[in-house]
């Protein structure tokens, strides 16, 4: 019996030994983590969890390598309110980062390559600042963000093809609350992951044209509002046709929507309010789509012709959505009038010349023919002048 017992005990508490190491380990690391991120902050910054710091009016410039002790591996950091300026290439040591977020701290240039020791990071958001280019290359070594850029209230006027060229994963772009007046050829064409889109509140006035949206195959919302965009190209939402779910358009001064613009009827929600549309013959096929309609029951209203301004167009029959026949004006008529009768006084030359043809080649043919006896008549006269005119030598010699 003590042999079994001996034997069971000896069993046993090298196994509790070695779980207790395990627990002591385990508590050893957490205790650790939080000890070394609470007590090795600088800059005045602060853990808000084990794994996240935020920096509220930090008295640096640049981002710098010890925020946090180098033993802390830290996955969001966030700094507000600085003064940064220029973002340089972030340090390796925060290369553990997923969530990285630099707002408010007047930055206004992002250096070439400046995320690429950040390979692990999933979102970057850097609203509020001053940055009004995006500079080639400025997200080099981002192709694992995929959860969200945010560019929001800067004031980017400009975007070119290349600026997103690494970005294939990213699933958010809020570049909204900028300063941007059109799209230069195809500037999302890289983004090929996109499902949202957020350009509102910017100076698009030009509208959104048939390339504008090229690239953007996972497409399924669409912020616009408050552009004053003049139009929205039929052909806009091509490459996002199956796709799209979720379309906002008001607050711009589009008058008139093409009817195969959209799959209106796989929309969730689409919102037209606030627009100037002209309700002629060319919208009159918004009376068919009930969805439309009740998506803007409110504000979605005719600003001409005169007899509908103001009203709703969900109130409006669909006989009065019509096309008026165009009266030229008086000036008008008269640069057609004149337009006309030198049009017909040509053709009319033209035939004259035409039946005539051979009475002119005639005509030419006397003319020449008169020209050469003249010509040969003053030689003849010429030569007998000159035999009456020669020297009497001459005439001697000759003779």
């Amino acid at each position: 019996m003590d042999y079994k017992l001996n034997i069971n005990m000896a069993w046993f508490f090298p196994q509790t030994t070695m779980l207790w190491l395990w627990v002591l380990a385990f508590l050893h690391c957490c205790v650790y983590v939080i000890c070394d991120c609470s007590l090795g902050v600088r800059y005045g910054c602060q853990c808000t969890t084990q794994t996240a710091v935020t920096c509220l009016r930090p008295n640096f410039t640049t981002i710098p390598e010890d925020i946090v002790d180098t033993k802390t591996q830290i996955q969001e950091l966030r700094i507000k309110n600085a003064d940064i300026q220029k973002l340089s290439v972030f340090p390796k040591r925060y290369s553990s980062l997923l969530v990285l977020r630099v707002q408010n701290s007047k930055v206004t240039a992002i250096e070439k390559g400046a995320f690429k020791n950040l390979p692990s990071l999933r979102t970057l958001d850097l609203c509020g600042n001053k940055l009004d280019t995006l500079s080639f290359g400025a997200f080099q070594g981002l192709e694992k963000l995929s959860s969200i850029l945010d560019l929001s209230q800067n004031l980017i006027n400009v975007l070119h093809g290349d600026n997103f060229s690494n970005l294939k994963a990213l699933r958010v772009l809020n570049i909204s609350c900028n300063r941007l007046t059109g799209f230069l050829g195809s500037p999302f064409q890289h983004l090929e992951s996109l499902e949202t889109l957020d350009v509102r509140s910017n100076n698009i006035t030009r509208g959104i044209g048939k390339i504008s949206l090229k690239g953007l195959y996972q497409l399924e919302t669409f912020h616009f509002s408050d552009n004053e965009a003049l139009y929205v190209s039929r052909n806009a939402f091509t490459d996002s046709n199956s796709t799209i779910k979720e379309v906002y358009l008001q607050g711009n001064m589009i008058q008139t929507l093409y009817a195969t613009t959209l799959p209106w009827k796989q929309l969730h929600r689409i919102d037209l309010r606030q627009n100037p549309w002209k309700c002629d013959c060319r919208l009159r096929w918004v009376k068919g789509q009930q969805g439309i309609l009740d998506n803007n029951s409110r504000d979605f209203t005719c600003a001409s012709p005169v007899s509908l301004a103001g009203l709703e167009i969900a109130s409006i029959s669909a006989e009065k959505f019509f096309c008026r026949r165009a009266v030229p004006s008086h000036n008008e008529s008269v640069a057609v009038g004149i337009t006309i009768a030198v049009i017909l006084l040509l053709l009319l030359l033209s035939c004259m010349v035409f039946i005539n043809r051979d009475k002119l080649a005639c005509c030419k043919r006397i003319r020449q023919t008169r020209y050469s006896r003249a010509n040969r008549s003053r030689e003849s006269q010429m030569a007998i002048s000159y035999n009456e005119h020669r020297p009497d030598d001459e005439n001697a010699f000759l003779s």
